[in-house]
């Protein structure tokens, strides 16, 4: 375990990975316990965030959930979502090169289990935002439960279909309808020319007058067509990028990465309900900048160690 080994080497402390899962758990559910207070500091979050913006600036909320491996099930081997929710300005998402960003400040909040309990701990958070109007910015996927959400509270907000989301939808499509790699090539080079030129509806019609012989390509195209009709007035991709405003989900997917996956999946790894939701709140303490939270904890029980001893 890399924990047990970074601890034996920097403090010259031997422990095994039997005491570091007992301690982690043991703050992680303090933590737990002190949601209510959490959620405080979160909104404190915002409310700076909110305070520190220009009239032009935009605020992203972005939204998405990956899957962690868990004990759940009949043989122990069951996989569960864990939601993530992140929160950022514009002008803290800095470019280190053509394909990579830095976000220096994020704000963030994580649940594992349904998308009703996520959002009710969330909307606190969004809310202090939402007379942003159109300048607070949600960019997700096509998931129906993030949208009719969106919708619903925050109808003013900017909404963004993740671009690249929307290109691996007609890819598939492309892939069953045309034969050749390089039919496939040109007609995905077309349409991702005309979804960077607000022609959404142009593809639409394309699309629907493309002739099919098999029942494979109709169900496709069907479906195919259901997803951008609902998501059109989400891809308006060229005025986005007119106002400056990003066009992809890459800052909520990578935060999947190295806020939940890079320690709740790892190979050999499988969950506990309650031991993975211990572990994200203190990654999500940590990723969020409130570490000295867990720091105050430790001293708190160290005290009072001392005292019981005395």
């Amino acid at each position: 375990m890399a924990s047990v080994n970074q601890i034996e080497k920097y403090l010259r402390i031997s422990v095994n990975s039997s005491q570091m899962e007992r301690v982690t758990k043991c703050y992680g559910a303090q933590v737990e316990d002190q949601m209510s207070e959490v959620a405080d500091v979160q909104l404190a979050q915002v409310e700076q965030l909110k305070e520190r913006i220009d009239d032009d600036a935009h605020v992203y909320c972005m939204v998405d959930g990956c899957m962690i491996p868990t004990r759940e099930g009949e043989d122990g081997n069951d996989w569960k979502e864990v939601k993530l929710g992140r929160i950022f300005v514009n002008t803290d998402n800095y470019e280190l090169d053509k394909h990579h960003n830095w976000i220096s400040d994020s704000i963030y909040l994580a649940h594992l289990g349904d998308h009703a309990t996520f959002t009710d701990k969330f909307e606190p958070m969004v809310d202090v935002l939402d007379d942003l109007e159109e300048r607070l910015v949600f960019v997700a996927d096509g998931a129906p439960w993030i949208w009719n959400w969106i919708e619903e509270c925050y109808g003013q907000a900017t909404q963004i279909l993740d671009f690249y989301h929307g290109v691996e939808h007609l890819a598939a499509f492309s892939k069953i309808y045309f034969k050749t790699k390089e039919d496939r090539k040109n007609w995905l080079s077309t349409q991702k020319t005309k979804l960077l030129n607000n022609q959404i509806a142009a593809i639409i019609k394309e699309i629907e007058d493309m002739p099919n012989n098999t029942l494979k390509i109709q169900r496709k195209r069907k479906a195919l067509l259901t997803y951008l009709k609902n998501n059109e007035h989400r891809m308006q991709y060229k005025t986005y990028l007119e106002n400056g405003i990003s066009i992809g989900s890459g800052a909520i997917e990578s935060a999947h990465r190295t806020v939940v996956q890079k320690r709740l999946k790892q190979s050999g790894q499988r969950w506990t309900l309650d031991g993975a939701q211990k572990i994200v709140d203190l990654r999500v303490v940590q990723a969020s900048k409130q570490w000295h939270r867990i720091i105050d904890l430790v001293k708190e029980n160290e005290q009072l160690t001392y005292q019981i001893a005395a």
